[in-house]
């Protein structure tokens, strides 16, 4: 097991910082990961002010497992935030129970992304029973949205995609969506099937005037 690992945390000037940490023993039901993948949320900008490791969606590798750990070594999986553990790190240790197998058959360079950007546009669908023949708006072609529109299409639903960037809409109709509106270019948003249910994946409130 390494003795220690390197991290990259935030620090007070908000310039990312490489660290040398030591590796903690591991408890019972502890995991130590080699972190090969990790996304980026809009999160960690929030964070390079603290001083925590940044990273919270991530993919590994089990280099070392306590005890009482039920998961067969060398499986991959993911961990979420913590402030002393993060993904932007060569390795992290976790409980068990906030880690979960990433099928062989999704690569960890999709999968990571998945965990967190992925997990927030899907678990409506399964929350709201969501079902395929309905209709689904997405405002936003972001980090949450491009992931909102194919999980949509996945689902079965009718897909408008709702933009103020025209440049986007080749990417919106490649990612599955089946109409997209340019917000800007008019007064009142008409769209060709009712919206059902309507994703708001911008950062900022969309103009609901329209």
């Amino acid at each position: 097991m390494a003795n220690q690992y390197i991290a990259f945390r935030g620090s007070p000037s908000g310039e990312v910082e490489a660290v040398h940490l030591k590796t903690p023993q591991l408890g019972p039901k502890d995991v130590l990961l080699e972190n090969t993948h990790s996304g980026v949320c809009g999160t960690d900008a929030h964070n390079l002010h603290r001083d925590i490791v940044l990273g919270h969606e991530g993919v590994g590798v089990v280099k070392a497992i306590g005890y009482d750990f039920h998961c067969e070594n060398g499986g991959k999986i993911h961990g979420v935030t913590d402030f002393d553990q993060g993904t932007f790190a060569t390795h992290s240790v976790w409980p068990e129970t906030r880690l979960v197998p990433i099928p062989e058959s999704i690569p960890s360079l999709e999968a990571a992304p998945l965990l967190c950007a992925g997990q927030t546009v899907f678990v409506p669908f399964i929350r709201d029973k969501i079902l395929p023949t309905e209709s689904i708006g997405i405002i936003g072609i972001g980090g949450l949205g491009h992931l909102n529109i194919s999980i949509a299409a996945a689902w079965g639903c009718h897909v408008t995609v709702l933009s103020s960037t025209e440049s986007k809409k080749e990417e919106a109709m490649r990612l599955g969506a089946h109409e997209f509106v340019n917000i800007k270019k008019s007064e009142a948003i008409q769209v060709k099937r009712k919206i059902d249910r309507l994703f708001v994946t911008t950062s900022a409130q969309p103009d609901w005037k329209k």
